[in-house]
């Protein structure tokens, strides 16, 4: 990490540098042709001037001066020489103020570039520090969440418990009082009344410890190359007639371009017939309409099972997937743990996929999405 951060204020800074050397070494350039520019004007006026002289004192030059206006004339084709020498002098020196310019450049980019490195050093201790107390606040909080959840759980198990262990514990402690006071045809009636009654808790507390059983002892997840058409007409021949008159159940399955994908065709049967239950027992005494959809992307199946039933409670959108959550308050004598979905969810996600709410519509209705990857946890794409 150290070194992508790095590399970030490297390039900020190579952006600032570069763009700053490049402009001062084009105005010392420019400064330097401008100064040569006027030094040459000037120096050629003045030999222009000396030539001019020389040439109106040779004109009217005496013989006894001319090896004298000679020399003077030798002496200005000289300085007209020097002249000519000072472009070369002039481009010596624009050179070596542009290598001056590029050692500069190079130590300022340098000491940037170590300063660079410190703060990028300190900046990801810094990061480092922080995602690590983030990450200790967020287990924190989680284990928290866990143990209140568990603490719910309990607290949840003793009320329920206790509401079915009270009428076994009233019709118990009654049955020898009513024996002894009531004639035996009162009594026998009583006898059939409190059965029932017993047999009703004793499915009850049944029917709470197999939910609890089966949330506990899932069985692993065995995915295998399966058809996804096969896969759900099956299970709209194996459960259709179990919903008859309280849905209308129908399939849109496409051309796939992965006709078979991995999964476990028990276990996910097990999550689609849960999505289709829920839908009918939230609308009871209402025929629905369930629509069972297939649509795949590159890597991945979705099945997208939608009912056109009243919409979730949006308070419980959030907790839906959690235990204990649920819109269905059960019937007589059976408990609804709201574990159906915590299961559900669990299989889709121990396929490598998930199991979300992807529309709660009261108009449209509720559409549930099953994701399954098109490779398992660990395969390589050949």
């Amino acid at each position: 990490m150290i070194w992508r951060v790095w590399a970030r204020i490297a390039v900020v800074v190579l952006a600032a540098v570069i763009p700053l050397f490049l402009l001062e070494s084009r105005l010392q350039e420019e400064s330097l042709q401008l100064a040569m520019r006027w030094s040459k004007l000037a120096a050629t006026e003045t030999v222009v001037d000396s030539y001019l002289a020389t040439l109106k004192e040779l004109a009217h030059l005496r013989p006894s001066e001319e090896a004298a206006r000679r020399q003077q004339f030798k002496q200005a084709l000289e300085h007209r020489r020097d002249l000519q020498d000072l472009s070369t002098v002039g481009a010596q020196v624009a050179s070596d103020l542009r290598r001056q310019s590029l050692l500069y450049a190079a130590c300022v980019l340098m000491l940037s570039l170590a300063i660079a490195l410190l703060l990028a050093r300190r900046l990801v201790r810094q990061f480092s520090a922080l995602v690590s107390e983030r990450e200790a606040a967020a287990t924190k909080i989680a284990k928290t969440a866990s143990l209140e959840s568990w603490q719910a759980t309990a607290r949840m198990l003793v009320h329920e418990i206790r509401g079915q262990v009270t009428p076994l514990s009233l019709v118990a402690s009654d049955l020898e009082t009513r024996y002894a006071t009531l004639p035996p045809p009162a009594f026998r009636a009583y006898l059939t009344e409190g059965t029932k009654v017993l047999r009703e808790q004793t499915q009850a507390l049944t029917d709470m410890v197999t939910s609890f059983t089966s949330f506990s002892k899932l069985p692993q997840v065995a995915p295998k190359p399966t058809a996804v058409r096969s896969f759900l007409d099956g299970f709209l021949v194996t459960h259709g007639r179990e919903f008859a008159g309280r849905a209308r159940m129908s399939l849109h399955v496409p051309e796939l371009a992965e006709p078979s994908v991995p999964l476990d065709p028990r276990l996910l049967q097990n999550v689609i017939l849960n999505l289709v239950t829920n839908a009918c027992e939230a609308n009871l005494g209402h025929e629905i309409q369930i629509d069972v959809t297939v649509r795949q992307d590159s890597d991945k199946t979705l099945i997208m099972v939608h009912n056109t039933g009243v919409a979730i409670p949006p308070e419980l959108v959030p907790v839906m997937f959690e235990p204990r959550v649920s819109t269905k308050s059960g019937t007589k004598g059976r408990l609804n743990m709201g574990l159906g979905l915590t299961i559900a969810k669990k299989i889709a996600l121990d396929h490598g996929g998930d199991l979300t709410l992807s529309e709660n519509d009261p108009k449209l209705g509720v559409t549930f999405q099953i994701e399954l990857p098109h490779m398992i946890r660990g395969e390589r794409k050949a």
